[in-house]
């Protein structure tokens, strides 16, 4: 099925269409060897978790890995924070992922209330040319509504904790639009980037925008704060391919900017003033996005599956609603 559809995905129509989404309902995702991506990407997770004493995660840390880190997070009731190493799509990293989530999903953990899941990503990837970055950032604010649904994974709704730790920014990026538009080099772009706090859902406060170029550096990267935390390896591996993806299609020479345009001018970006957008299923825009950022129809059907979430949808909780099974 996959293999078979030529077309753009949001070109679908009729029983094509009812076709695909019947596919992707029934489609459980599997942890994959390799993302395919180059050698110059690069990224790292920070995974928190609560209902468990640190101490036993740091014995376990120390135990098994030389690169791993358990520390403390303050925002979080009886839990502690696993962060990873600079890392890169190599099948021994994966399997040192998903070894840490089958360790805490032994200990029963609680991601549902007050822990996030943060992802960096190395901001090479992007590299010194200004264009990118607007493009990135353009696209970024119309479809963070998408993005969030994605990113709550293996939840329906964000902890209660988001509004605080991880609030959605486009708002804040449309408002500074025609500054980005006009910004003829990436050090007029910076200051008219509005994201100024490292507490949102897109943190750009740890770039050094003077070594954007050749290898990675510790700590010179875009972090995605996610609504929920998990401990789900299959969701995190899939977070970061998205996330990832996104990144690089927006380098692309070929990426359409007059297509971003058009929908900033329309009103069709996200905004907090239209919340409920963040929680409901997005046909018409999801399958726009997925056309627009992947290069291969199984990396869409992987984002769709996560988003569309059996179509599952429900108010804002004071905790995080969990979504029926789509894991194998």
């Amino acid at each position: 099925m996959i293999e078979e559809i030529k077309d753009k995905f949001s070109a679908l129509k009729g029983l094509d269409l009812l076709d695909l989404i019947t596919y992707i309902e029934n489609y459980d995702l599997d942890y994959r060897d390799t993302l395919n991506l180059n050698n110059n990407v690069t990224f790292g997770v920070e995974i928190e978790y609560e209902r468990m004493i640190k101490a036993l995660t740091d014995r376990f840390i120390i135990k098994n890995f030389k690169d791993w880190h358990s520390v403390v997070d303050e925002s979080l009731k009886m839990g502690g924070e696993i962060n990873s190493p600079i890392m890169r799509d190599e099948p021994h990293r994966w399997q040192e992922l998903k070894k840490v989530c089958r360790y805490l999903k032994r200990r029963k953990v609680v991601t549902r209330c007050n822990a996030g899941g943060h992802i960096h990503i190395g901001a090479q990837i992007l590299g010194s040319n200004h264009n990118n970055w607007r493009k990135f950032i353009k696209t970024y604010a119309i479809y963070e509504d998408i993005l969030f649904r994605f990113l709550y994974g293996d939840k329906i709704t964000a902890r209660r904790g988001m509004r605080v730790y991880a609030p959605p920014v486009a708002d804040r990026i449309l408002f500074k639009i025609k500054d980005i538009n006009a910004a003829k080099d990436l050090f007029e772009l910076k200051p008219n980037l509005p994201i100024t706090s490292r507490s949102q859902a897109l943190n750009l406060t740890n770039i050094r925008y003077d070594l954007l170029e050749g290898v990675a550096r510790y700590k010179n990267t875009i972090e995605f704060r996610c609504p929920n935390a998990t401990v789900e390896e299959v969701i995190w591996q899939n977070n970061i391919n998205a996330l990832t993806k996104l990144l690089i299609a927006t380098t692309s020479p070929n990426f359409d900017e007059e297509f971003l345009d058009y929908k900033i001018e329309n009103g069709e970006a996200s905004s907090v003033y239209d919340y409920y957008t963040y929680n409901e299923v997005l046909l018409k825009k999801v399958l726009e996005f997925v056309d627009l950022i992947f290069d291969n129809n199984k990396d869409k059907i992987y984002f769709l599956r996560q988003y569309i979430k059996k179509f599952q949808e429900i108010g804002t909780l004071d905790i995080a609603f969990k979504a029926k099974k789509f894991i194998k």
